[in-house]
This record gives structure tokens, C-alpha cells and sequence, in this order.
């Protein structure tokens, strides 16, 4: 009745280095070890294949015209898009109007039927082409999580992520890592973070870590954390505890050898648009 946690979801993308180095499978062992001294019969949620970064950089002078067209058509929005998940506004850390979206597929295929289905939804044309108007460029990057670092951890994916509401409204934290070219990047900025995240998350007494996940589409070599926190001082007050545990430390020494560029942003769910909040 132990959660299962094996090497055999160790496989490798096609194309890149596997991700099976020693620390990683120390940290897989010791969770499988705790799994397996665990009463509970519960499994972890299969993680999401695939997850979908859409970036809407909307024009300035039609900033909120183009958020109030999107929260009247919310509704819409989850009907014709049922892997749609989060809409998060900027605040701070980057492009002031610039907003984010995440959906969650199991695989390329899934995501082309779901738009194909949804493109053939009349409302749903006429809403995108309303919003256009308000919209000054378009991104859209293919991510994938990290199945096995998640198991280390004990976390689930995102696409099963549901905020505690009692909280109110929270922010999101977004780190985005640059990494060095080559297939051994990201590989090895897992192996860091494999021995260095469980002693971050002990030292941390809020902030909840959302999604790790890597580009697969798009700017390769790009690597993410998603963090929500209640507040952006709680945020602050989270990575300052942080610095002091000397495991992360020297994990994100290790991780500035791996990175060329590192952003961290603020964002604020949009309500009724948001399912997280």
C-alpha cells in the first residue's frame, strides 16, 4: 500500500541526457524509503505531460480594456478550455503589462484536439477577435515537470495544485533560470536542486512551491519554479530564511555555474478569470 516511487520514470525526453545522476537517485531512494514506512495508501497524482506558458503582452494604453474583455468571458473561457488553469497579472520583475496563463495537457495531441474544438466554437472566435485588438505581441512555450525530482519531494503536479482559499488571495512567485546550452544543463540543475530543495522547503514556514518544469518547446534550456506566497513581504521573508540553509547555499552556488540569466517576478491572479487564486 506504499506510494510507488522507481527509477524506471527516469526515462529521458528524446534527445536529452537522462536525468538518472547519483544525487537524484539518493533522494529517490530516501523517498521511497519514507514511502514505504508511510501508513498512507494515497498515490501522487500522475504529473502533467505537458504544461503551456502563454505570455499576452497587451498594449499599454488598452491594458485593462483587454482584462476586462477577458473576466467577461471567463466562464467562456473554462467551457471551451478545459486544461486552462491560472491567468496571472504582473506586479513586479518584469514587463508591467504583460500576463500569464498556464494549461495543463497530457500530450501534443490532447492540446491540438482541444483547440481544434474550441476554434470551431463560434463565441469563442468572436471573443479572440476582440481581444486582439488589445494585444501588442503573443508567446507560447511547452514546458514539462520534473516527475521524479516531484516524487523527492513529495509533491504532486500542478495541474492538480488547489490553493487553500481560506488563506484570500494570494501572489505567485515566478524564477526563471536561463541555463547554458548543451543537453547537460538542465539534467544537472536537477541533480542541485535534488540535494538542495528538501532542506529549502524545511526552513521555509510559508510559501508553497507550485511547479518545477523545464522548456521543451520554445527557448530551451529554460527552467522555472512557481511559488504562491500570502503576501509579496511574505515572499521576501521566505527566500531571506532561505539563504541562511547552507544546503541551498551551495545548491544555488552549483546552479550559478549552470545559468546565464536568472529573473524572479511577482504576479497576482486575476479573479473569476484565475482558478488559483
Amino acid at each position: 500500500g506504499a506510494r510507488h516511487v522507481g527509477l524506471s520514470s527516469l526515462r529521458a525526453p528524446r534527445g536529452r541526457t537522462m536525468l538518472r545522476l547519483p544525487a537524484l537517485r539518493r533522494a529517490l531512494t530516501a523517498a521511497a524509503a519514507r514511502a514505504a514506512s508511510s501508513s498512507s495508501t494515497a498515490l501522487l497524482p500522475a504529473p502533467a505531460a505537458l504544461v503551456e506558458l502563454r505570455s499576452y503582452i497587451a498594449k499599454p494604453e488598452h491594458q485593462v480594456e483587454l482584462v476586462e474583455a477577458f473576466r467577461a468571458q471567463a466562464s467562456l473561457r473554462h467551457r471551451v478550455q478545459p486544461a486552462y488553469r491560472c491567468f496571472l497579472a504582473p506586479e513586479t520583475g518584469g514587463c508591467t503589462h504583460e500576463f500569464l496563463h498556464l494549461y495543463f495537457y497530457d500530450d501534443l495531441a490532447q492540446r491540438d484536439s482541444l483547440r481544434a474544438k474550441a476554434a470551431q466554437d463560434e463565441e469563442w472566435r468572436r471573443h479572440l477577435a476582440e481581444t486582439r485588438a488589445y494585444m501588442q505581441h503573443q508567446e507560447s512555450m511547452i514546458l514539462k515537470e520534473v516527475p521524479h525530482l516531484y516524487e523527492a519531494l513529495g509533491l504532486s503536479s500542478a495541474a492538480h495544485y488547489k490553493p487553500d482559499a481560506s488563506r484570500g488571495a494570494g501572489v505567485y512567485e515566478l524564477r526563471t533560470y536561463k541555463l547554458l546550452p548543451g543537453y547537460d544543463s538542465v539534467p544537472q540543475l536537477v541533480d542541485a536542486f535534488a540535494q538542495g530543495f528538501p532542506a529549502k522547503l524545511a526552513a521555509r514556514r510559508q510559501g508553497e512551491l507550485v511547479m518545477l518544469a523545464y522548456s521543451d518547446i520554445g527557448l530551451l534550456n529554460t527552467f522555472i519554479e512557481l511559488w504562491r506566497h500570502d503576501s509579496m513581504q511574505a515572499s521576501i521573508e521566505a527566500r531571506e530564511a532561505s539563504r541562511g540553509v547552507a544546503e541551498w547555499r551551495t545548491c544555488v552556488q552549483r546552479a550559478a555555474q549552470l545559468t546565464s540569466s536568472f529573473q524572479t517576478q511577482i504576479l497576482k491572479p486575476v479573479p473569476t478569470l484565475s482558478l488559483w487564486t
